[in-house]
Parts: C-alpha cells; structure tokens; sequence
C-alpha cells in the first residue's frame, strides 16, 4: 500500500470507537514533545512514537528485535530514565514492550507478551512481504487492538478490549 492509499483509508481520532484508544490517542500519541526537554534528537515520527510510547508507560523489559536499528535501544533508554532492561531475547519475564520488524520476531516473543504489553511494528507497509506479515500479527487472537499509522504500528493485549483495527493519520 502506498502512502497515499493509506491517507485516503486512514481515519483521525473522531473514528475511534473504543475509550481506552481514543485516550492513547489524544493523551499520548497526538500530543507534542517538548524537545528541549527530551535530551536526544529524535528525527522522526517513529521516534517521537517509540519515545511517547516509553515515557508513557515506563516499561522495565524491553524486547527490541534484532532487525531494529540499534539507536532505538538509546531512544527507550532515555524515554524511561534509565530504568529499562533491554533484551534481545524472550527470557522468562514477560515482555512489556516490544519493538519488532517481522513475524519471524513476534513468534519469539508471543509467549512473553502479557495483558498489559504493548508491541511496536516498525515499518508494516515496507514492501508486500512486511504487509503481508504485519497482517498475519494484526489477525493473531492475542492481539486485541491494533493502530496502523503506517511507518510504526502499535498492538494492545488487554482482554477487556474487543478485537479492532484502526489506520490512524
């Protein structure tokens, strides 16, 4: 799917049904950083989304695939203040947030994830291979909700929330 394809199908924060998502939305993924208070340079949307994620709910173990760039581990690092342990291999603790790039990855994490994980897609519309593995993840049962919003996607585990898909802007 191209960029543009995606705009047009996309949806704004008046479309989501679900409380729980409407305040991730409005309370953490649609609000500014302040840069001069952040102490790395952050160069993109995904960043600002992995940074606002990591401050947000402050995770203590932290998958990062092995695919992923290495300076999101310094991005983590400096969202949570330093209080994270990274991994880059499922251990017996569960994972609270996970930043992956395949399939291939979240079939080695999936037993770690618990209700309150939260798991970064990096690049889901890359090429037809990245789309067609990120859809396999989006229609696992684990997976309750999932936001597209096309370089970075984001799925929620709580099993109090009922299976949805959103594209966001």
């Amino acid at each position: 799917m191209t960029y543009i394809e995606f705009l047009i199908r996309a949806k704004n924060q008046y479309n989501l049904h679900s409380p729980y998502v409407f305040n991730l939305y409005q309370q953490v993924l649609n609000t500014r950083l302040q840069r001069d208070k952040i102490g790395i340079v952050l160069s993109g949307k995904q960043h600002r989304i992995i940074y606002k994620i990591a401050n947000t709910f402050r995770p203590h173990n932290v998958y990062i695939g092995t695919t992923a760039p290495s300076h999101i581990a310094t991005i983590v690092v400096h969202a949570t203040q330093h209080n994270v342990t990274i991994v880059s291999t499922p251990t017996l603790h569960t994972i609270d947030l996970a930043i992956i790039n395949n399939i291939d990855e979240w079939k080695q994490i999936s037993e770690h994830i618990g209700p309150q994980s939260i798991v970064l897609w990096l690049q889901p519309h890359k090429n037809s291979l990245a789309e067609s593995q990120f859809a396999t993840f989006v229609a696992d049962n684990k997976v309750k909700v999932s936001l597209d919003m096309y370089h970075t996607a984001i799925a929620v585990f709580l099993p109090q929330l009922h299976k949805e898909h959103y594209m966001l802007r």
